[in-house]
């Protein structure tokens, strides 16, 4: 009955999912002990303007970034409603984004990559809209200016630039201005911030420096406990299994949403890439490789054959994470 509900669309599988989250962010709020910020800070200026205004208020960083990724999650369910990526309306791509983004206490204080992330989301949306569109479209001029505001929380979100172009050439014929269009699109917001730097007399060569310092790579490995490990290999066994089954299935499902496969392909390609080789393993980088494995992982759980197994599989995961957050909590 559980398993039901909350792979389906209705108002009560939101209020679960909801509900869900608040008990694996539960042990956060409750303990508000100040945790170190995935990996390295850019200070870059949006980033930092939000950053003063929550003025070190532990609470209200906890609680602005829990509202901001539930709705980061509920916005990957409005575009799976809109485009139908899924063959069902459901609430999962949510929850799986909740689970992901939640799994670590670093992920639940304000950090640059989640407001990124809502860019990388929204841009993502226009380019899904842009499908049936002729090329030389301008809606992939507006998500390179996306991709420049995303990046003035987040300087490695410029590295999805290249994304961008293949997602275009996925949905269409190839034009040398799709091509151009996003570098626009993404110079234009840097324009105004130097526009603004000049007029306020802030100096430009320090943030030149600091976007110098944001592309030298690094390697520094973060280190795991024991519980971490288990579920991210029980999470990676999962994504494996349901990227198994989404290929299987590949060649049976209609052309534009096989496209859209193919985009969020290359979407998880590149975020892998940016937490690999430019983020210096930064731990905010779930934000954006939780996107496309949620909607991989819906397709296996509402497509997929209904049976014991893949409910013991979903239930395991939901337990994987509420255990997290009680040895968060108690700091096993």
């Amino acid at each position: 009955m559980f398993y039901r509900i909350i792979k389906g669309d209705r108002f009560i599988s939101a209020i679960i999912i909801f509900l869900i989250a608040i008990v694996i962010w539960a042990p956060t709020f409750l303990s508000l002990e100040k945790v170190e910020t995935p990996g390295e800070i850019t200070g870059m200026p949006f980033y930092v303007f939000i950053s003063n205004l929550l003025n070190d208020s532990l609470l209200l960083s906890h609680l602005s970034t829990f509202l901001l990724m539930l709705f980061a999650a509920f916005l990957l369910v409005r575009i799976n409603a809109r485009y139908i990526l899924i063959q069902q309306k459901t609430f999962l791509p949510a929850l799986f984004f909740i689970i992901i983004t939640s799994f670590s206490p670093e992920l639940h204080i304000w950090n640059e990559c989640l407001p990124a992330t809502l860019f990388v989301i929204f841009f993502l949306d226009i380019i899904f809209g842009s499908y049936n569109d002729e090329p030389n479209t301008y809606k992939i001029f507006e998500a390179g200016i996306l991709l420049g505001l995303g990046s003035l929380f987040y300087l490695p979100l410029v590295y999805l630039l290249p994304f961008i172009w293949i997602a275009g050439m996925v949905q269409r014929p190839f034009s040398w201005r799709e091509f151009i269009f996003p570098i626009l699109g993404l110079l234009l917001p840097y324009i105004f911030v130097f526009a603004i730097l000049f007029f306020t007399e802030k100096s430009i060569p320090d943030f030149l420096i600091l976007m110098k310092d944001q592309f030298i790579f690094s390697f520094d490995f973060p280190h795991f406990g024991w519980v971490y490990l288990a579920f991210l290999i029980f999470l990676l066994l999962l994504i494996m299994m349901a990227s198994v089954y989404l290929l299987k299935v590949y060649q049976f499902r209609k052309i534009y949403i096989r496209d859209y496969f193919m985009v969020l392909f290359w979407l998880f390609i590149s975020a892998l890439l940016i937490y690999f080789l430019t983020s210096g393993f930064n731990t905010g980088a779930a934000y954006l490789i939780a996107i496309p494995v949620s909607y991989i992982l819906t397709n296996y759980f509402i497509n997929a054959k209904k049976s014991l197994g893949n409910k013991i599989l979903l239930y395991t995961l939901l337990g994987l994470s509420f255990f997290l957050a009680v040895s968060n909590f108690f700091e096993l």
